[in-house]
């Protein structure tokens, strides 16, 4: 809901650059997932990495490594071009979702 939220608010602002807002909510987005993964990771230990969700495990560190890299990104205000496939990384996650 918030990336359809977001992709809203872009595209009928008419200044460059993110609303204040949205950027609050990447942030507290992408601590609260660090921190589930940070809590299934210790939680799970090697079965993190070997057992049955391990692919999916993997999605999700890469979508929060891509959300990592993002808020970065920002902060240090780069051309994030590059980075753009974070934004289809974080979509991976909602199959992860409606997997669950």
């Amino acid at each position: 809901i918030f990336y359809g939220i977001e992709v809203q608010i872009l595209a009928t602002q008419h200044k460059p650059g993110k609303h204040a807002s949205l950027t609050v909510f990447m942030v507290l987005f992408t601590l609260y997932f660090v921190c589930e993964l940070s809590l299934r990771l210790f939680a799970n230990r090697k079965l993190f990495f070997i057992g049955a969700d391990k692919w999916w495990n993997l999605v999700d560190a890469m979508v929060v490594l891509a959300s990592v890299t993002e808020f970065i990104m920002d902060m240090l205000g780069s051309e994030k071009l590059f980075f753009r496939f974070t934004q289809i990384a974080r979509t991976l996650r909602i199959f992860r979702i409606i997997r669950a």
